[in-house]
């Protein structure tokens, strides 16, 4: 069984860019190399990005979403992930969303 792979908002990014394609390769490599999950946080970033960076239609992401949805099992953010995410970044002064990230990474895992 492979192991658990969190995929980061970036490596979802580059998947989509055509204008580098060493890195768009990377990122499906690392796609591929287990079991990936994003989180519902992953998905609303790459949701900003598509419209921001890449100036995509509602439509396009809607698309892009769905695809997303159907090609990942995605963690739910809760109330609880919130606050385990202040907690780690208080402690070691992680930024708030690096912490909700690598919370989230913990909950479907149970490790670091």
């Amino acid at each position: 069984m492979p192991d658990k792979v969190f995929i980061d908002t970036n490596v979802l990014i580059y998947g989509y860019s055509e204008d580098e394609p060493d890195k768009r390769q990377r990122a499906i490599d690392c796609v591929r190399s287990g079991e990936a999950w994003i989180s519902t946080q992953v998905l609303n970033e790459t949701i900003n990005v598509l419209k921001r960076k890449f100036y995509l239609s509602y439509s396009q992401i809607r698309d892009a979403v769905q695809e997303l949805s159907e090609g990942f099992p995605i963690v739910l953010v809760s109330v609880n992930t919130i606050e385990m995410a202040l907690n780690l970044a208080e402690r070691y002064q992680y930024s708030y969303f690096d912490s909700l990230i690598i919370t989230s990474l913990v909950r479907l895992t149970g490790k670091i």
